[in-house]
């Protein structure tokens, strides 16, 4: 094993040492390899400014216009060229340079990634500890409240800090363990209480003649127990009303059918089923919905109260023959 002197930039073979006098510098600062007539240069700018300044196309042939623009491309193009192949020639060295420099670069930042995924593994390792240990605190707690210790996965990873633990331990401080505990009696009361709503909507419900199961899912997404109340109470008002309704209907209907049956044994009217020959009165008709073609002998009044019956009654009916003056 290497000692920790082995470690130090003190040590000859330390290879911070070496890397630090490792000459890269500029040879001479007042060494300027490029040469440049900038006087000479900004005196042909001003020559060429000055022959072709003037030119303008509302006084000027468009051919002479043309010329002068190819000449000043003509010559912007050979500068351009000049420059760059000077650009190129200076950044030689640069390069060489450079080229050497990023091989081992490459290889440092190779090793410094290698030794960050041991620290990395390391720390991770000692997070599911602290977090094992965490766990070991509050399973008891959790299993007597009779609550689930997946619900607590997100909140408890809150606290595998270090300075979350006594120093070089695995050992919680507590103020951690109050923190804890803290937590704990709070989702303990969150779970009570939601229990309580859950009892108190299905009592409302049942109360109400309504069934639960649309208003609980309705709490677990988020729904308040105040709205889903007001919510039942609304919905139950409502059947209340259609039930009164229905049960006012069928009243009226039964009373219409008394009335009727009790018309037809005064009228005396006779029904005759025209597929069997059979004759009954309206005390032998039975609730079961059928078609059949009958034969039906009538005054006027009489047919058109039977009319009025059936459209009350909502009986379908058509005319097959027109009726005639029985003989």
């Amino acid at each position: 094993m290497r000692k920790d002197s082995d470690m130090t930039e003190k040590n000859f073979n330390n290879p911070l040492d070496v890397l630090g006098k490792v000459q890269m510098t500029i040879m001479d600062e007042e060494y300027n390899p490029i040469y440049f007539d900038v006087e000479t240069f900004n005196k042909g700018v001003g020559m060429a400014l000055q022959r072709y300044g003037a030119v303008d196309l509302s006084v000027m042939d468009i051919k002479d216009v043309e010329h002068a623009q190819t000449e000043i491309n003509r010559l912007i193009d050979k500068l351009e060229t000049r420059r760059k192949t000077i650009k190129h020639e200076f950044m030689k060295p640069y390069e060489s340079m450079n080229a050497e420099y990023q091989l081992g670069l490459k290889e440092l930042k190779g090793l410094s990634e290698s030794i960050k995924s041991q620290i990395d593994d390391y720390k991770g390792h000692q997070k599911l500890l602290r977090l094992d240990t965490i766990r070991a605190y509050i399973q008891p707690i959790v299993e007597e409240a009779g609550l689930q210790m997946q619900d607590f996965e997100e909140e408890i990873s809150k606290y595998t800090r270090k300075r979350d633990f006594k120093s070089n331990s695995f050992t919680l401080k507590k103020q951690t363990e109050k923190k804890l505990e803290a937590l704990l009696a709070e989702k303990i009361q969150e779970a009570t209480r939601k229990d309580k709503d859950q009892e108190t909507i299905h009592t409302v419900a049942e109360a109400n003649g309504l069934l639960p199961d649309n208003y609980l899912r309705l709490f677990e997404k988020g729904t308040e127990l105040s709205e889903l109340v007001a919510m039942m109470t609304k919905d139950a008002a409502k059947s209340k009303e259609l039930e009164t309704k229905r049960a006012a209907l069928q009243e009226i209907q039964a009373k219409r059918q008394a009335e009727m049956e009790q018309m037809a044994k005064e009228l005396g009217v006779k029904l005759i089923d025209t597929s069997t020959g059979e004759i009954f009165d309206m005390e032998e008709v039975d609730e079961s919905v059928f078609v059949s073609d009958i034969r039906v002998w009538f005054t006027k009044d009489q047919a058109n109260k039977l009319k009025a019956f059936m459209e009350a009654e909502g009986i379908k009916h058509e005319t097959l023959v027109k009726a005639q003056e029985a003989s």
